[in-house]
């Protein structure tokens, strides 16, 4: 349906080849195009008549290999993988020598035979069989004499430099090179479109230098934002700049308008609709702290105050109550990627403290906490993960793997209290939990730009003392869009075609289960739009031993997703709830800003 439906004679001609060749691939090794016509019908319409000879059907025989030192012929039969009595492709066996990612040339070509290349020829035809010789060139090992960067205008050039796997000096690896090319699309810095590697070699040196072309394109994301609820307005703002640089912020020639170019991230932003209500957050990270290795180096702080205690008497709506709610917080974190099991693993470990404060809240919540009392939550938080999906914004394959672990100190376990008897402020004085998180996803190329996306999502939130129960606090929310991941201590877990925290406001666990489609309309440097299809499932309970992993709440729909380099990622999702709540729509038109489900 997306294919022109002209007439164009060199389409047409290049149309009786590709039809040629379907049938080569189901073994007609004489097909062939016997004779065409084109005829006027009106004056919009043609008509076309082909007349084919398909011939009968070949078969692979004997394969033969010639020239190779390196590896044995059972090796490379293996890694082949055809077989006597298979169909005659000629296709099919071009792409298990040079094309597959698990080609034959890709042996060699991991480990530095640049130079080789081999040349499958038909020795003999006997009725229905083809005997096969393939020819091996291996050629010397070729080592990497230089790496060249161009076109980063703006990122200093030991930015992409660090990223990548290919070093002058070592031998030549295909491997290493699409993965210097996912790391690259993996920044977010440079058109993944465009990133187009280019080995430069020289058989008489047995050298190559491989030249890495980058087209710059703006990450840095700006967000204004503004709606009416509960009788006020609310107004946010907010700015990310993805490749900041703290040595260049005294040179006021790098300010663009900040001073960019070493890949560091700063984040800040602020909420509120005056008096009542008012949130500030800003974080900073630095993906390789001293410069030299891999330790991502991260700081964030933010602090959030709801206060009627302020706010005029006159508000219609809130004029019976007087309280008050606080929350700070701040954390510390340090990640390393790892090179085993391979250079996709990563380990991120983070500190972090948080205080919570309400005066006369009149709701509980934090579900059994009441409406005064004064929290601390300190602990740590390690993620062991792994990824290897080949670009950020619409990405077409690979997969990502995530094992998440946070606890506080066990302080009830350390000391000899009746915690049962105790009042709720003294019990939650400090908080204590134990909590676990797991998530997958992949991405698979169906046909062309055609994807397919799946993602799996586990949580359980513990105790440690069954006197103390459920933490009130880091438990989870489930429903509606997912915009904020974190609000007033708890995960929120979105679910499309739900309201916000329809499925629950305060559960211990949870599980989520999505599939889409997506398909691209625009893949440009000025925007990247797609649509898509889903399919989810989720449901959230207030007690472990009540999990039902299959137990879902259903929804479907269809949006649509619009990355603006100053804006960030936009997205629309109408969704269909098949187990709506009693007295909630089936339906559910939804927007979210700055996130990619």
């Amino acid at each position: 349906m997306f294919k022109p439906s002209k007439f164009i004679r060199s389409k047409f001609e290049e149309d009786k080849q590709n039809v040629v060749k379907k049938f080569n691939s189901h073994g007609f090794r004489d097909a062939e195009v016997i004779s065409d016509s084109v005829y006027r019908i009106n004056e919009k319409l043609v008509g076309v008549n082909l007349k084919l000879y398909e011939g009968k059907k070949y078969y692979f025989r004997n394969i033969t290999w010639v020239g190779n030192e390196k590896y044995s012929t059972d090796i490379l039969q293996r890694r082949l993988d055809i077989h006597k009595g298979d169909l005659y492709d000629q296709n099919r066996l071009d792409d298990r020598i040079n094309v597959d990612k698990d080609a034959v040339s890709n042996i060699y070509m991991d480990d530095g035979y640049l130079f080789f290349h081999a040349i499958p020829k038909e020795i003999s035809v006997i009725n229905d069989s083809v005997d096969v010789e393939i020819m091996v060139f291996e050629g010397p090992q070729a080592y990497i004499n230089d790496i060249i960067i161009t076109g980063n205008t703006i990122t200093n050039d030991h930015v992409p430099r660090r990223e990548l796997y290919t070093l002058p000096g070592e031998l030549f690896s295909k491997s290493d090179v699409i993965g210097s090319v996912r790391e690259l699309a993996q920044l977010g810095y440079f058109e993944p479109e465009k990133l187009m590697p280019n080995p430069i070699p020289d058989f008489n040196s047995s050298t190559v230098d491989i030249e890495y072309p980058l087209t710059e394109k703006r990450n840095d994301m700006f967000e204004i934002s503004a709606g009416w609820g509960g009788g006020y307005f609310v107004g946010r703002l907010g700015v990310t700049f993805n490749n900041f640089s703290t040595k260049n912020f005294f040179d006021k020639k790098t300010w663009r308008p900040l001073p960019q170019g070493d890949g560091q991230k700063l984040s800040l932003s602020f909420q509120s609709n005056g008096k009542y209500y008012q949130t500030y957050a800003i974080s900073f990270s630095e993906p390789w702290l001293g410069g030299k290795r891999r330790n991502a180096f991260s700081v964030s702080f933010y602090y959030s105050d709801i206060n009627m205690k302020k706010t005029s008497s006159s508000s219609y709506y809130y004029s019976t109550y007087n309280y008050r709610m606080q929350v700070w917080g701040a954390s510390v974190g340090l990640g390393r990627r790892l090179s085993w099991p391979d250079n996709y693993f990563q380990l991120y470990g983070e500190l972090f403290y948080k205080r919570y404060k309400l005066e006369d809240y009149p709701w509980d919540l934090f579900d059994g906490f009441g409406s005064n009392g004064k929290a601390n939550e300190t602990g740590i938080k390690i993620v062991f993960s792994r990824n290897n999906i080949d670009a950020p914004i619409y990405s077409r394959r690979g997969s990502s793997i995530s094992f998440t672990f946070e606890l506080t100190p066990p302080y009830s376990l350390l000391k000899e209290k009746d915690y049962a008897s105790l009042s709720t402020e003294e019990k939650w004085k400090w908080v204590e939990y134990h909590k676990y998180g797991f998530e997958a996803k992949n991405f698979t190329s169906l046909i062309g730009d055609l994807v397919l996306y799946t993602k799996i999502q586990y949580g359980f939130s513990c105790f440690y003392n069954k006197d103390m129960g459920y933490s009130p606090f880091q438990g989870f929310t489930m429903g509606g869009d997912g915009m904020n991941t974190y609000r007033y201590g708890k995960d929120v877990v979105g679910l499309r075609g739900y309201e916000e925290e329809a499925i629950s406001s305060n559960g211990n666990a949870y599980a989520k289960y999505s599939l889409e489609l997506r398909y691209p309309v625009i893949l440009s440097e000025s925007a990247t739009i797609y649509g898509l299809g889903f399919i989810e499932g989720g449901n959230c309970w207030k007690n472990i031993y009540e999990f039902k992993p299959f137990d879902v709440y259903r929804t479907a729909g269809a949006g649509v997703r619009v990355f603006l380099p100053m804006l960030g990622i936009l997205g629309l999702d109408w969704g269909w709830a098949f187990d709506p709540p009693v007295g909630a729509d089936h339906y559910q038109l939804q927007f979210t800003m700055g996130q990619n489900f």
